[in-house]
């Protein structure tokens, strides 16, 4: 199946963002356990006829949705967005986190310190 959060390493690639949430849940460990379980939600909505898990696909502050991490053209995150940033890559071993999602006109660029 397609995962909607990869680990690579030790970078995180997503297409908006992993946020604090994310990582929290009553039947996952925290971090990548909880990870693994929404790749395997979304995996089984798609290619097994599983119920829609609407608030990791839709919602606002789904990882396909949420624009915490991400402004238009590489306008710094704010302090609250950067400490969240640190949180998640604290708890999954990363250092880093890819996302896509929001046009940048003036090419690739990084924020929050290049994480």
């Amino acid at each position: 199946g397609h995962s909607v959060v990869m680990k690579i390493g030790n970078t995180l690639v997503v297409h908006a963002g992993v946020l604090a949430g994310h990582l929290k849940g009553e039947d996952c460990e925290r971090g990548m356990g909880c990870l693994e379980k929404l790749n395997n939600l979304i995996s089984d909505y798609l290619f097994n006829g599983g119920s829609m898990p609407k608030d990791l696909m839709w919602g606002e502050d789904s990882p396909v949705w949420t624009r915490s991490y991400s402004s238009p053209d590489g306008r710094p995150l704010s302090a609250k967005n950067e400490v969240e940033l640190e949180g998640v890559l604290k708890d999954t071993g990363t250092v880093r986190m890819i996302v896509g999602h929001t046009p940048q006109r003036s090419g690739i660029n990084s924020a929050g310190k290049g994480k």
